[in-house]
């Protein structure tokens, strides 16, 4: 199945939602407590499902997120991110002006990109975030017409984080490459916004969930699942600030916001009875 959603998470809610349908037909609820959280506002960085529920003081000792990816990797952990909002000033004139110039916010922008994508960043030689680190910016704004030059440009910046590279760091590189570029540019003009973000995080090995997974997926699926790390942030990054140990497993499908996002639905079923099994061992049932 083909679409926006589908991996990302549309497939993991309902492969949880067949296996609680499948624990409560044969299983006391009397014995065994498992809640479901379908969260909102994951995307801006809100959370806002999940942080009601820890409001309400349910108390949560490990947890399973359903993101689609390989049916035999267990992520154990997750990068970073950091968001900022840079606003560059420049000034108007004409484009056609003879004398005057003014400065374009725009190029100025330009320049300021280049510098931070030429940044060095963390990227360790094996693991599982041998993948390391990155920075894009998403977004850019700027220019009122064709015949003025820019005074004002708005990026975006989406910086991901390995776990030990936390936001202060962060707030280092970009204080650096702006103190460079405003030392060489007397007309750089730069304002910095750090709008939200949650540091990276990564479970120790022998987490419970981790093995009573690992055996859950032998049984059904009759293979041996390695561990890896996320290169996308989730809600979990913010649950690890709780220190709610919580790992990555659902049915198996890629290209998570892209346009040929999907989902291989025989795997559905296969991921409901992973998460069902999982979690009568981790009850001990």
């Amino acid at each position: 199945m083909y679409g926006r959603g589908t991996a990302d998470c549309k497939a993991g809610i309902v492969a949880m939602i067949y296996a609680l349908l499948a624990l409560k037909e044969f299983v006391d609820e009397d014995e065994i407590r498992v809640e479901l959280v379908f969260d909102g506002g994951e995307q801006n960085g809100e959370y806002l499902g999940m942080r009601e529920v820890l409001k309400r003081g349910m108390p949560v000792r490990t947890g399973i997120v359903g993101y689609s990816g390989e049916t035999n990797e267990i992520a154990i952990g997750a990068r970073g991110y950091h968001r900022y909002e840079f606003t560059l000033r420049g000034k108007a004139v004409h484009t056609g002006s003879r004398f005057k110039r003014g400065v374009n916010a725009i190029s100025k922008a330009a320049k300021f990109i280049r510098e931070m994508e030429r940044c060095e960043l963390p990227k360790p030689a094996s693991g599982p975030f041998s993948f390391g680190s990155r920075l894009t910016f998403a977004s850019i704004e700027g220019g009122r017409a064709i015949n003025i030059v820019p005074d004002e440009c708005r990026l975006r910046l989406d910086f991901r984080t390995l776990p030990n590279m936390h936001k202060k760091r962060v707030d280092g590189i970009i204080d650096g490459v702006i103190g460079r570029v405003r030392s060489a540019d007397k007309n750089f003009d730069i304002d910095c916004k750090y709008l939200v973000g949650e540091e990276g995080y990564l479970l120790e090995e022998d987490s419970p969930i981790i093995g009573h997974l690992r055996s859950a997926i032998k049984k059904v699926a009759g293979v041996n699942a390695s561990v890896v790390a996320s290169g996308p942030a989730h809600v979990w990054n913010f649950l690890y600030s709780h220190r709610i140990p919580v790992v990555v497993l659902g049915p198996k499908g890629e290209n998570v916001h892209s346009y040929d996002e999907y989902i291989e639905i025989n795997s559905v079923p296969l991921a409901s009875l992973t998460y069902a099994t999982a979690i009568l061992r981790y009850f001990s049932l």
